[in-house]
This record gives C-alpha cells, structure tokens and sequence, in this order.
C-alpha cells in the first residue's frame, strides 16, 4: 500500500505562485496528494489543483497580471476599507466577486463536493463563534 497524504496550504497574502510552485514540485517528486486544503490564498491554489488543472496551467493562472487585477477591479477602496473595518464584523481588504468570476472562466463553476482526485477542503474562520471550520461541501 502506497503512503497516503494530505497538504494544506496556508493563507499568504497574494502568495499563489509560491504555492503552486510547492504544487510543480511535489509532482516532480512523484507526490500525489489525497486530499488538498488551505485557507485565502493557499485555498485558492489547493482548488485548482483539485480542479485538476495542470501545475503548468494552475502557475499560469496565479501569476497572470489577469488574475492579480481580477481582485482589484471591483474593489471601490476607501468606501470598502472604512465600511469593512469600521462598521461590520467581517472585514476583507477585497472584493472578490472578479476573482471568483476569473477563476470559474478556467475551472468552470465547479462545487467543493465535486473536487474528488484529490479532495478538497477550504479553512474558514466563523468570527461570531470565533471557531474554524473545514468546508467540504
């Protein structure tokens, strides 16, 4: 029986080519995953690994000007940054509906239960009940 595995990503502010460079090199290694997971940024690229996209296509997504810019544009940043940190109890530096819009055009609009070769989880963090949970659905 082959060693089972699984990675979890952390989150790291716009740290996706790190990690899908992580994702390039295990695969060199021979290193096939079972299940994939992480939080922001490290879920991200865990989804397009589970997606089943290529290493070579997850890296060229992640560090496209395309993709960077997607999480911006719809960002109106003063109004967004004073609204979010000042008077809701979820803040978010971004908006990230054109990210989410970016990332469908090359996975399709794919649910978290159909992520399966490996499995996927995404870290969430439940601030009024101040727990984390792994969503997998």
């Amino acid at each position: 029986m082959s060693p089972r595995i699984a990675i979890t990503l952390g989150a790291s502010f716009l740290g996706y080519a790190t990690h899908s460079g992580f994702i390039a090199r295990l695969h060199e290694l021979g290193v096939r995953p079972v299940c994939v997971g992480g939080s922001s940024a490290g879920a991200v690229a865990a989804g397009l690994y589970a997606s089943g996209l290529s290493s070579e296509k997850i890296q060229e997504i992640v560090t496209s000007w395309a993709f960077r810019m997607s999480f911006v544009s719809s960002t109106p940043w003063i109004p967004h940054y004073f609204r979010n940190t000042l008077t809701t109890r979820h803040p978010g530096f971004f908006k990230i509906e054109g990210a989410v819009d970016y990332l469908e055009k090359h996975m399709g609009a794919r649910q978290i239960e159909d992520l399966k070769s490996p499995t996927f989880m995404a870290a969430v963090s439940d601030l009024d009940q101040k727990r984390t949970h792994f969503l997998q659905s």
